[in-house]
């Protein structure tokens, strides 16, 4: 009886152990810890796949975050020095006009770092980082296009170098956008951006709607100024490296647009108070202050310019560091707050 017993016990049986390792597997999925179930949803569920994963998401948008952030900080605080790594003679207002362009580099690694952190949280699915992504994306290619456009005035490492690394990250950026939604479906982006343009007419708020006028003023610059240069800020003969620096500016601003509308919809959602949102108030205040110190170093250096549109980038520089820099400071950090 007992050997009966011991023969119909479950522990005998290869299948009932099976059975109860399957209960046991689904029990521990179940107690998974919810940002750990939701990392792996938002990563196609651990499935292969070049960054499909949280685990290889995060080191790529950080080494990249880095990258840029070495490149910024290069054309903004030695910017004679930059311009002749890149073969230009460091005459005063080329490289000021490195400077104010090099300083959209903390804008893009301010995105990237919000990636990085959303993707260790499985939040890649959020539509702001949707957002993000795709505007780190638009804002890769634009400046790969500008350097190919401009390839006769780079020597080939320039060119090289300078592809490879937004080229790189536009593909990485787009690969971590497709991640967190599943796919690429080029009519979704298309019918996302319709929505956020017509978004900006609607602001909820007087700061979103401060947020809201500079998106749109950042687009109307990007195309004002890219491909084509608009309104020429120097009375004298620019030069081919200052009207190429000129459209970096200029291409700087789809980016910026794209920050300002993630803001603005932060703003209407009161969720200024997430950190993500304060990183991006912060990012966009450093920016404004690195730009206006290359204005101030070309206008010190007796660079004739047209007066009234260097006013009105300064005063919009000004402005913009007072009310984003309040925005981060007075916007506190809450544990609950989320994008």
């Amino acid at each position: 009886m007992q050997a009966a017993l011991r023969g119909t016990a479950p522990s005998a049986h290869p299948a009932a152990r099976q059975r109860l390792a399957a209960r046991g597997g689904t029990a521990r999925r179940a107690l998974a810890p919810p940002a750990r179930r939701a990392a792996a949803a938002a990563s196609g569920g651990g499935g292969g796949g070049v960054l499909a994963s949280p685990e290889q998401q995060a080191p790529a948008l950080a080494a990249l975050a880095a990258l840029h952030g070495a490149l910024g900080a290069a054309t903004t605080l030695a910017p004679a020095w930059s311009m002749q790594l890149l073969g230009f003679a460091p005459t005063p207002a080329p490289t000021g006009q490195l400077q104010i362009a090099g300083a959209y580099c903390f804008l893009i690694v301010s995105c990237l770092l919000c990636l990085k952190d959303a993707a260790l949280h499985g939040r890649l699915g959020s539509d702001t980082y949707k957002r993000l992504g795709l505007g780190v994306m638009y804002q890769c290619v634009v400046f790969a296009v500008l350097l190919a456009k401009n390839r006769t005035i780079f020597t080939s490492a320039t060119l090289g170098v300078g592809g490879a690394v937004f080229l790189g990250t536009a593909l990485v950026a787009a690969r971590v956008y497709a991640a967190g939604t599943g796919g690429f479906s080029l009519p979704a982006v298309v019918r996302g951006f319709a929505a956020g343009v017509a978004d900006l007419a609607r602001p909820k708020t007087l700061l979103s709607g401060f947020y809201a006028l500079c998106a749109a003023l950042a687009l109307y610059q990007f195309f004002w100024q890219f491909p084509a240069p608009g309104t020429p800020l120097f009375l004298l003969d620019e030069g081919a490296a200052a009207v190429m620096l000129k459209q970096a500016r200029g291409g700087g601003m789809l980016l910026a647009g794209v920050v300002w509308a993630t803001l603005k919809d932060a703003a209407d959602r009161g969720r200024l108070a997430a950190s993500t949102f304060r990183t991006l108030n912060l990012a966009m205040a450093l920016v404004a202050a690195l730009q206006l110190w290359g204005y101030w170093s070309i206008s010190s250096a007796g660079v004739p310019c047209v007066p009234g549109l260097l006013c009105a980038l300064l005063g919009t520089g000004v402005l913009t560091v007072v009310v984003c820099d309040a925005a981060f400071f007075l916007h506190r950090k809450r544990p609950e707050a989320a994008a």
